[in-house]
C-alpha cells in the first residue's frame, strides 16, 4: 500500500457573514455520531469565522488513491469539558504555540 501521507489533513473553508471565504487546513481528529470532530482556537480567524456564521465546508485529497471526499455543513462547537481535555491532552510546546498563535490572532 502506499504511504498516504497526512490522511487526516483536511482543508477546512468558512466564510464571513459578507461571503468572504477563507480556507486552510486542519487536522481531523475524530468520527462520531455527531460528524467530524476537529479542534481550533476559537479566537483565530477560523473560530471567529465558524462563530459568526456555522456553515463550512472541508475536503480530503489522498493522492494515491486519486479520490477527495467532500463534506459541507454546519459546525457546532464541542463541550469545553472536551476542549480542554484535548488542550490538556497535547505536548506542552503545542500548547504554548497554541497560546501565543491565540494572542497573535486576537489582534
Amino acid at each position: 500500500a502506499e504511504y498516504m501521507g497526512e490522511h487526516n489533513a483536511m482543508a477546512l473553508a468558512t466564510s464571513t457573514t459578507d461571503g468572504i471565504p477563507s480556507v486552510r487546513y486542519v487536522l481531523l481528529k475524530a468520527v462520531d455520531e455527531r460528524g467530524l470532530v476537529f479542534f481550533t482556537n476559537y479566537m483565530s480567524r477560523k473560530g471567529r469565522e465558524l462563530t459568526e456564521n456555522s456553515f463550512a465546508a472541508v475536503a480530503f485529497y489522498w493522492n494515491p488513491l486519486h479520490k477527495q471526499i467532500r463534506v459541507e455543513g454546519c459546525v457546532e462547537k464541542l463541550s469545553e469539558l472536551e476542549s480542554d481535555a484535548y488542550f490538556a491532552s497535547r505536548p506542552r510546546r503545542s500548547q504554548l504555540a497554541a497560546l501565543v498563535s491565540g494572542v497573535q490572532s486576537s489582534r
